[in-house]
């Protein structure tokens, strides 16, 4: 009796240390797991936010293509593809032309950029271009 006592010892200890490595090893897995998921959200908004950002500098640039062509120029909305829509405002205040550009982003990543530009006798100077926090007024 006491050999099958011994024996019934030694199978729980087997069975609880092989429990106990499943776990150990069930956590590991679980917290890679999180981690990769984690990770890959992050790249997904920095390239979100990046295109954003090159959409608003290309907003811009069309913006600066038709003040030169037209001085009265003052903005509006500019379609891009994938139903992106990028709004600019025109200012001006004597030669100095101020522009802002914004673009929502697919998941409301907000980049807007400003440029001051100076146009003389029909040539564009550009003083400044600088990302500028953007500010919803309510």
């Amino acid at each position: 009796m006491i050999i099958y006592e011994s024996e019934n010892k030694k199978g729980y200890v087997v069975i609880s240390t092989v429990l106990i490595l499943l776990f150990v090893t069930l956590g590991i897995a679980a917290t890679l797991s999180f981690l990769s998921i984690g990770s890959s959200k992050v790249s997904q908004s920095f390239g979100e936010g990046r295109q954003a950002l090159f959409l608003s500098e290309s907003c811009l640039e069309e913006g600066l293509l038709r003040l030169k062509t037209d001085v009265a120029y003052a903005g509006g909305t500019i379609n891009f593809p994938e139903e992106k829509v990028c709004h600019l405002n025109i200012t001006n205040d004597g030669q100095i032309y101020t522009m802002q550009a914004y673009m929502l982003g697919q998941k409301k990543y907000v980049r807007s950029l400003e440029v001051h530009v100076n146009i003389v006798d029909g040539i564009l100077q550009i003083i400044s271009w600088e990302e500028k926090p953007f500010v919803i007024e309510y």
